[in-house]
């Protein structure tokens, strides 16, 4: 089986290319999810495939391994893939979203049962979990067994409040701590090399507050050299935090004939004191339980005469007779 699938902007993304390219036994899918943060190819699974897999994701041709190709295209006519990440099909969210299945073998055919989308999404600023007041009737489980724990940061909290009435909860939250990244322009190339010379690359940092700004770490990237001896790298800065940050690097020897290329990037804590939001209102209702308050009595008439049978709810209502 090939299967494919197609976002409203037109691009069409590989899912399964005959279990990566193999061939894998077995046709059925059940419970197979496809998912774009796995690692796990379709490969390493088994009939019936139920689990969590990367996409195959092929593109518009490719090579079989292990059997012959029986001739036909790659995939379902007018779905041919153009895209070989789940990053191309997100430019339209809305719209038609097309699942494409083609069987690459001759002569079989197959049902498609079921199938499905999972969209993870953000609106608006990222924020921490909501602290959740007054704490007394809320609880950590579905099973109201557990209170809830003032001040406590959660995205969900259960409530089983009585009697009958209004209630109403508060959640407030905070801005997520800040992170701030920044990258060399481009690659350090020094061609010379001598004992205690240091050869500056710069990155310009600006847009940091004057203080609670520490370093997350530094990334060297694709970092090479060809001396003989080892190198020492120096990452140095002066005075405020904002301005020229500058990697020394130099030959820790001397005398060698060589060169270093690479890049870096610098990672910056910022600890800004976080906003807390204006809190939002949850009002949970409960109703009285519907009752009987006034049961049907029987009655003894004659076949030509016309009983009336009275009942009566009692609680929140509305109600509803039957």
């Amino acid at each position: 089986m090939v299967i494919v699938l197609k976002a409203p902007n037109g691009q069409v993304f590989n899912l399964d290319a005959n279990i990566n390219k193999t061939g894998g036994a077995g046709a059925n899918f059940i419970n197979t999810i496809i998912s774009s943060a796995s690692t796990t190819p379709l490969s390493a699974g088994a009939p019936p495939y139920t689990g969590t897999f990367r996409a195959d994701a092929v593109g518009a041709t490719y090579v079989a391994v292990g059997f012959t190709f029986p001739g036909g295209p790659t995939s379902p006519a007018g779905y041919i893939p153009t895209v070989t990440n789940f990053n191309g099909l997100y430019s339209v969210p809305n719209g038609n979203w097309t699942l494409g299945m083609y069987d690459w073998g001759l002569g079989d055919l197959g049902t498609l049962t079921n199938w499905e989308l999972k969209f993870d999404y953000i609106i608006g600023v990222p924020a921490t979990p909501a602290v959740w007041s007054p704490a007394a009737g809320l609880f950590s489980d579905a099973a109201a067994a557990v209170p809830y724990v003032a001040g406590t940061a959660v995205d969900s909290v259960w409530t089983r409040p009585t009697p009958a009435g209004v209630y109403t909860y508060q959640a407030t939250v905070q801005s997520m701590p800040v992170a701030s990244t920044f990258t060399n322009p481009g690659n350090i190339v020094i061609n010379a090399s001598g004992p205690a010379t240091p050869y500056p690359s710069n990155i310009t940092v600006s847009g940091l507050p004057g203080s609670g700004v520490s370093v997350q770490s530094v990334i060297l990237t694709g970092m090479s050299h060809t001396w003989g001896d080892d190198i020492d790298i120096v990452l140095l800065f002066t005075g405020n935090v904002n301005g020229d940050w500058k990697l020394f690097v130099f030959d820790d020897v001397g005398g060698d004939a060589g060169s270093i290329s690479g890049g870096y990037t610098i990672n910056f804590n910022v600890s800004i004191p976080p906003c807390t939001s204006p809190a939002r209102t949850v009002i949970v209702t409960v109703h009285q339980p519907t009752t009987v308050t006034t049961q049907p009595v029987n009655q003894t008439i004659c076949t030509d005469k016309v009983a009336t049978f009275t009942a009566a709810g009692g609680g929140s209502g509305p109600f509803s007779y039957q």
